[in-house]
């Protein structure tokens, strides 16, 4: 399959307001489906104490991608999910990778019981709403948006990816790919590109969220100056020993994966995949999950994502 074929359709299929000019900047989103699900699941949880008629936490998320979507006015979107947390790669790398995840606070049951809900419902219904979905065994959602984003390098100048996600690593993406930003809802903006190789700082501070530890008493500053300085880090690694930077390096470089080539060729595939929009596919699927008018009471949450078909 042709790269840059896969990236014209990619661009195309997602452009309803026909010709642009070549002077205009396209956006492609993509978003990270379970760290921008998060924040939706805590909305929905917060509604308890407001009202008995809660709202579903699909329809939270919708109303935080929407604003989103009127933010930067896509010509196309795209959602990826991560793999069951144990059937994930880094595990065979790192027993230990992200163990820490359930016993944070904002991990808390009532907050899983309506993430499990809102993935539940978006899976089943996103695809009546003209959103391409990724989820691959064993490949995390950062995995298959990097190798997106190798794909998108052939879309052209005019186009600019933007990343949807709270996640640190996508700084690497930001950081070796000047087509890529990425807008963190949290802070409402996109963050500042990096100065230094951010993998490199990460393999040696480590990553507190995923569990991953750095050296002892590499922080940010420390970390900082052996990153500068070639010299220094190698005399650093040799002292202490490089066999916990080359592990870190393998869980937290997105172009060591080593199923890198598989999921190049899975991504493709659903890129080039039909998409649709039917109003009352959505209806029956919204039912099932007991998510009641979604196309009559909430028109604007449901039916904006009609023009990304």
């Amino acid at each position: 399959m042709n790269l840059a074929r896969t990236s014209r359709h990619l661009v195309d299929r997602g452009s309803a307001a026909g010709p642009r000019s070549p002077y205009v900047i396209m956006n492609i989103l993509l978003i990270d489906g379970k760290n921008t699900a998060y924040r939706a699941a805590f909305a929905a949880r917060g509604t308890f104490a407001e009202s008995q008629n809660k709202y579903h936490p699909f329809v939270m998320w919708l109303r935080l991608t929407n604003m989103i979507l009127e933010k930067f006015k896509p010509v196309a979107t795209h959602i990826f999910w991560d793999c069951p947390k144990n059937d994930v790669w880094r595990k065979r790398v790192f027993a230990e990778y992200k163990d820490n995840r359930d016993s944070m606070p904002h991990y808390a049951d009532d907050v899983q019981q309506e993430l499990g809900r809102l993935i539940a419902a978006a899976k089943d219904i996103l695809p009546y709403m003209g959103v391409r979905q990724y989820e691959k065994a064993s490949q995390e959602s950062d995995d298959l948006i990097y190798t997106a984003c190798e794909l998108l390098r052939q879309a052209g100048q005019e186009t600019r990816v933007v990343i949807v996600s709270s996640d640190s690593d996508f700084a690497q993406l930001q950081w070796s790919m000047p087509h890529v930003s990425v807008y963190d809802p949290k802070r409402n903006a996109i963050i500042d590109h990096p100065t230094i190789s951010p993998v490199v700082l990460k393999a040696l501070s480590g990553d507190r969220s995923d569990n991953i530890d750095g050296y002892r008493g590499i922080g940010p500053v420390k970390g900082k100056q052996l990153v500068q300085d070639k010299k220094k880090l190698i005399e650093f690694l040799d002292a202490v020993g490089d066999h916990k930077f080359k592990r870190n390096l393998a869980l937290i470089d997105m172009s060591m994966n080593p199923a890198r080539l598989s999921n190049m060729l899975y991504v493709m595939r659903v890129m080039c995949s039909d998409i649709q929009f039917d109003k009352s596919a959505i209806n029956v699927v919204a039912m099932k999950h007991k998510i009641l008018g979604l196309s009559t009471e909430y028109p604007k949450v449901a039916l904006s994502f009609k023009r990304l078909v």
